[in-house]
Formats: structure tokens, sequence, C-alpha cells
């Protein structure tokens, strides 16, 4: 019962530097970001902070020092209702969170190609297949840790990134006496959001095991070129199938688990207006769909093929 825990710990010390790069690395970035651009919109005002120098009656020079009036315009939500702050800063946190979604995506096909490969690369599998560990809890633990545990970090890493986003607009409003920062943060939607993040992960890792599970399994059987060989595998059939059948049932299984399905993302409507389309309703609602319980079958079984090639494949 011990040595599971033992394992994922072991996975996230082997990994803990890749993903704590990633996550707050695009934190310092999306944030830095954040005050460029408030910087941009005042270039023609020569900065954030606007000095003017008035005279009095007597001819005397005072100076005042206020914020930019671009800068005020940009954050200035005193004519909004409350409907519309909430929309937009939920634009804003939607913005930031996607760019963390995709971001996330692309490092877990980097570190799950690698997480079998490497080892018999560098023939260090032999020694983890002494240890006193089942290859099933192994093989669990390398999809376990990247998959449901570091997205608890991506998660904290996009709330660390609206707060400060959320304090960068208060501090604007309260130098330009713009309204309430109270209205401002308790339309903001935050901790709406948070929860929406967890259980969205929750939910879109199992909607995606089928893909996780494959790059596992490309990682335990091919002996170079991981990467290729994980989209050439399904593609050769993708195109046979659509050739001698006329149909995309592959490709489209493929393309459908691909999709940030259960991650609160937004949409344009036909007016050109974005408005969210995954609240906590119809994420939940994905756990009583077909395509997803079908995914995870496919996803076991690709694990189950995955812990059969650790077990007979020790090195390249």
């Amino acid at each position: 019962m011990k040595t599971f825990p033992t394992l994922l710990r072991r996975e996230w010390l082997e990994g803990r530097f890749t993903y704590l790069a990633a996550t707050c690395g695009l934190v310092f970035i999306v944030c830095l970001f954040g005050i460029l651009a408030t910087l941009v919109a005042t270039l023609s005002e020569g900065g954030a902070v606007v000095v003017i120098e008035r005279m009095d009656d007597a001819g005397n020079s005072q100076r005042h020092e206020q914020i930019s009036d671009n800068v005020a315009m940009m954050a200035d939500f005193t004519s909004w209702t409350n409907r519309e702050l909430e929309g937009r800063l939920t634009t804003m946190r939607m913005t930031v969170s996607s760019v963390f979604h995709a971001v996330y995506f692309l490092v877990i096909v980097f570190v799950l190609l690698g997480s079998v490969f490497d080892q018999r690369r560098d023939r260090s599998v032999l020694f983890w297949k002494s240890m006193p560990v089942s290859d099933p809890a192994t093989i669990l633990s390398k999809l376990i840790v990247p998959v449901w545990l570091v997205s608890i970090l991506v998660v904290a890493a996009i709330t660390l990134t609206w707060l400060f986003l959320l304090t960068l607009f208060s501090a604007i409003t309260i130098a330009s006496d713009l309204g309430s920062v109270t209205r401002l943060w308790a339309h903001s939607g935050i901790l709406n959001g948070i929860a929406s993040e967890l259980v969205g992960y929750t939910i879109q890792d199992l909607w995606s095991l089928p893909i996780f599970a494959w790059l596992i399994l490309v990682s335990t059987t091919v002996s170079r070129l991981p990467l290729v060989w994980t989209v050439l595998i399904p593609l050769i059939p993708a195109i046979g199938e659509r050739i001698v059948f006329g149909s995309n049932v592959i490709s489209g299984f493929v393309t459908r688990h691909l999709e940030f399905a259960a991650l609160p993302r937004l949409l344009e409507n036909a007016e050109r207006q974005t408005s969210t389309v995954r609240n906590l309703g119809d994420q939940l609602s994905l756990l009583l769909s077909t395509e997803l319980w079908l995914g995870v079958f496919v996803g076991s079984v690709l694990l189950a093929a995955a812990i059969y090639c650790y077990r007979r494949n020790n090195e390249l």
C-alpha cells in the first residue's frame, strides 16, 4: 500500500522542474503582458502616471500626478451594468485560462512520450524494474502525476494570474476614482472560476484518457522518434478508412478527444460576441455522455497494452 505513494512522489521529483518551469514561466509572461499592455495604452501620454502642472491665482506652480486618461478609459467600468462587468471579466479570465490549457496539453504530450522511452534509452528502466513494485502501479503513476496532480498546479497558476490582473485593475480604479473596487471583485467570478477549472480538468483528463494512454503506449513500444510514430500510426488507418469506406470514424474519434471539451472556454456567436460555453452543469453532463465512457474504455485497453509492453521491452 505504501509503494504507490512512493511511485507518485518519484514521478513528481523527476518532472517537477518541467512542471514548475512551465507554470511559473507562463504566470510571469502573462502578468508581464498585462503590465506592458497597460503601459502601451499610455505611450502617447508619456507613461502610466501623468504629471500635470497647474498655476493658482497667486502664480504659484503646483504639480499633480494622476493616472493616464488612456489607462482610465481602459479600466473605467462605471457605465457598465453588473452583467456587462461580469461578462468582460469572464472574457478576461477565459482568455488567460486558454493559454494555460494549451501549454498544459503540450507539456503533457512530451512528458508522457518520454515517460518510459527515456528510461529505456538510458537503461534505468532495468533498475526500476528490480524494485518491489508492480508494472501496473508504475504505469499508473506515470499517468496520474502529470495528468491529474499537475492539473492542480495549473489551476493554482491560473488563479494567481487572475488575482494579479484584478489587483492591477483595482490599482487603476483606485488611482483614477473609477468606481467601487468592491464591486469589481464581487463580480469577478473568481470562486466560480476556480471550481469550474478544477471540475473541468478532472473531467477533461477522463475525456482525453485515450490520447494520454496512447502516448504512454508509444513510449513503451517504439525504439526511436516517438512523436512521429504517435501521429503516423493512427494516421495510416484513418486515411485507409476514408479511402475504402468513405467514413471518418477513427479521425473523428481522435479529433473529438483532442478537444478541450470539459474546460471553460469562450465561443463567438453570430453577433460576434463571446460567451462562456462551459459552466459546471455542462461539465458534469459530460459524465453522462457515451462518448466519454467509450473513451475511458479505449484508454483502459491502451493502458493494459502499455503495461504489457512495459513488462516486455526493457531497453532500446
